[in-house]
């Protein structure tokens, strides 16, 4: 049995020998027209939904025609927002012209002092904290008898001992005192937790030292005689702006980054956890889940301890520190090379070169062993060495010192394993200063190696 289609029998009952064409010219025509209105519809979706997402919640917006002017002025003085439109009711801009997804607010016209544009749907990245598994040390302090000082720390002097607080022991540590925390071998990633409350005007700093080495640390009383007696860094903790004492990271001139959060008067109205992250030299510390020190370059000391002193704010000398559920854990979140991805930059200040040299010092090993680290534990991490010099002599001496310092460091690294096809090394020479050239300080900081991941 013969079958036609529609079209063949169109033809058929016409006769007519164009008809075919123009029926299939039709069908076509009709077959785009729908694809089109598809297309469309989906255009209009999207840029319905990005102009919907283009306000705050409890905003309104009426539509005008892109040439009512009176229309605009009108909505805009009730505060009301106003999304132009053409005659078949497509969001424009100001011209006429249709807007795309990407570009809504060119059909939008928000009253004065509207909330504007929704902010970035950022979630808090701030609280990244992540304890360390492997415990290096660890005390609620429920073990020691009230009264005493616990055996699980060494005392170095002051007055301190343990105190029920609500049927809850704790450390307390008078203005004066100071004592350390054993880690035994310190690993190059660590974290530290504790609870802490502060007396009015008291204030806590955290340091390392190599104790032996040190004479005089029995003197010490503030982080600023640590900081210019020792050398030392410290990470100072205080509740109240008491004689300009901040919560903050000090540090020696000119030696690593400092930072200044100011006052956090929680630590004198109760308990604040205190968190903190130390991985090689990129150093995070958190109060309940603010973040108050992030800074990636602190020289800490190498020793093998956490010296912990409570300094005296107000010269009364009667402060008080409460310490509970101290822990010192091995690993943690990586925050420096062992985190490095692709467009991350890390400022290596902890590789050094002799002066006008590209030889590298020895103080520089630790740093280099961190970068080693996390390149052997990524083996797809692919690295760019860059140097950086200061404007001191000529910009061709400089570009090939520049080039010669990256090369050295690539050397280095390829001498223990790192294939060369993972490392690239590029003189920038005084092309890109992060300070001013006029000063010693800039200088050196203008001097650096900077390691970025391709």
């Amino acid at each position: 049995m013969l079958r036609l289609s529609a079209l063949a029998l169109l033809v058929a009952l016409t006769g007519c020998a164009g008809t075919l064409d123009r029926a299939i010219d039709r069908a076509g025509n009709v077959a785009e027209r729908a694809v089109n209105r598809n297309i469309d519809t989906r255009t209009d979706r999207a840029v319905n939904g990005a102009i919907d997402g283009a306000f705050q919640r409890g905003e309104d917006a009426v539509r005008c025609t892109y040439d009512d002017d009176a229309c605009v002025r009108q909505a805009n003085d009730r505060g009301e927002n106003v999304v132009l439109v053409d005659r078949d009711g497509t969001p424009v801009d100001r011209n006429g012209n249709p807007v795309d997804a990407d570009n809504v607010e060119g059909a939008i016209v928000r009253a004065p002092g509207s909330a504007g544009p929704p902010r970035p749907g950022v979630t808090n990245t701030n609280f990244d904290f992540e304890p360390g598994a492997r415990t290096l040390f660890q005390d609620d302090f429920e073990g020691t008898r009230t009264g005493n000082v616990p055996g699980s720390i060494r005392f170095i002097k002051g007055e301190m001992d343990v105190v029920e607080d609500g049927g809850n022991k704790v450390l307390r540590v008078l203005s004066g005192s100071m004592f350390g925390v054993p880690m035994g071998q310190r690993p190059n990633l660590f974290t530290l937790e504790f609870d802490l409350f502060l007396g009015d005007g008291g204030v806590l700093c955290i340091t390392t030292t190599p104790l032996d080495e040190y004479g005089r640390l029995d003197q010490i009383d503030t982080c600023n005689q640590a900081t210019a007696w020792m050398d030392m860094t410290s990470l100072q903790l205080s509740g109240g702006n008491i004689m300009d004492v901040t919560t903050g990271f000090v540090a020696p001139s000119g030696r690593g980054g400092t930072g200044d959060f100011g006052d956090y008067p929680a630590l004198n109205e109760r308990y604040v956890p205190v968190r903190a992250t130390v991985d090689g030299t990129y150093l995070k510390v958190y109060l309940d889940e603010t973040r108050v020190v992030n800074i990636p370059n602190v020289e800490l000391a190498p020793g093998n301890e956490l010296i912990f002193f409570v300094q005296d704010g107000n010269g009364n000398y009667d402060e008080t520190a409460f310490i509970d559920n101290l822990r010192v854990g091995g690993g943690g979140q990586e925050t420096g090379y062992g985190a490095l991805q692709t467009g991350d930059r890390i400022t290596a200040r902890g590789i050094l070169f002799e002066s006008g040299s590209a030889r590298i010092t020895g103080s520089s090993s630790t740093e280099l062993s961190q970068l080693l680290a996390a390149l052997e534990g990524n083996p797809g991490l692919r690295i760019r060495i860059e140097g950086h010099t200061d404007s001191s002599g000529g910009a061709s001496t400089n570009q090939r010192l520049s080039q010669q310092r990256a090369q050295a460091v690539a050397d280095w690294l390829a001498g223990r394993g790192i294939s060369s096809s993972r490392l690239q090394a590029v003189g920038m020479g005084e092309d890109q200063p992060v300070a001013s050239n006029d000063t010693a300080s800039g200088r050196e900081q203008n001097r650096r190696v900077e390691i970025v991941g391709l």
